[in-house]
């Protein structure tokens, strides 16, 4: 990489402001990197440790058909996820953002599980999808997926459950708390009080495409990743 340093017109050494913005951003990402490798690498280290005090039986097989199901439970997930760029007017490829949705679970493993919103963000950005944008249409997908699995939730407990009342009440007052935040005037109520278009206006009018359609999009993919999810 090339130093910061240059000669300047004037015979003056000056200092590269664009070469020192792209060495910063390859330390925050290499830092990035780190961290989530760190927590990933402690996770699997902790899981190892919890197997090994219990004893099991390991048949690869189901592993591997556990793991092709789990990955395919993720894919509805991720088109409606793209669903939602292009209707707020970015122009996301599929590979893309199929890199950037699965790549970003890992930062699940950090705890907060912000990471997830900078990885995908940070991997889905660039000249055709606006980072802001796409970090927004992160948090809605993320409720849309919750909301949904406290619904799928709440239906059993009331179906199967219904004699521990207490237990269906609290389903069902987490699911509307789950799900309130996805109806898309209470979604872009939410944005505007987190001065989400502050910085660019036209954000704000972007949301207004959010309707009736992204929520019954989003409900039939994440009822589809969930039960897929449930079989792994």
């Amino acid at each position: 990489m090339s130093s910061p340093l240059e000669l300047c017109p004037n015979g003056e050494i000056c200092v590269n402001q664009d070469r020192i913005r792209r060495w910063c951003l390859a330390a925050i990402k290499l830092l990035i990197l780190a961290v989530v490798f760190w927590f990933v690498h402690r996770t699997i280290i902790d899981g190892l440790a919890a197997l090994d005090k219990s004893p099991l039986t390991i048949r690869p097989a189901w592993i591997v058909l556990s793991g092709v199901l789990y990955l395919l439970g993720l894919l509805p997930a991720a088109v409606f996820w793209r669903r939602l760029l292009r209707t707020l007017g970015q122009d996301a490829r599929p590979i893309e953002t199929l890199r950037a949705y699965y790549i970003g679970h890992l930062g699940k493993y950090v705890p907060g599980k912000a990471m997830v919103v900078v990885l995908r963000a940070g991997l889905i950005r660039g000249g055709r999808v606006d980072t802001t944008v796409a970090a927004v249409t992160v948090f809605y997908e993320t409720l849309m997926m919750m909301s949904v699995g406290a619904f799928w939730a709440c239906a059993v407990l009331v179906l199967w459950y219904r004699d521990h009342a207490l237990l269906c009440i609290l389903a069902l007052c987490l699911m509307t708390a789950a799900g309130l935040p996805v109806v898309p005037p209470v979604f872009r109520r939410l944005a505007r009080i987190a001065r989400v278009g502050k910085s660019d206006p036209s954000i704000d009018a972007r949301l207004r495409d959010l309707g009736p359609r992204s929520l019954v999009e989003g409900f039939a993919a994440m009822t589809v990743c969930w039960f897929l999810l449930a079989a792994s």
